[in-house]
């Protein structure tokens, strides 16, 4: 799932740890990613 791989990457946890989340945590993370990207953060290099 592409979403996981994001939210992964995003947060810097593993694909594990987003495997593990409930459906509603995955819910809350993927909408605060989506804030922080809308808001213009951006992910260190």
């Amino acid at each position: 799932m592409t979403a996981c791989a994001d939210l992964a990457w995003w947060f810097g946890w593993s694909v594990q740890d987003v495997y593990a989340l409930t459906l509603d945590e995955l819910d809350a993370w993927l909408k605060e990613a989506t804030r922080q990207i809308k808001a213009g953060y951006r992910k260190g290099l």
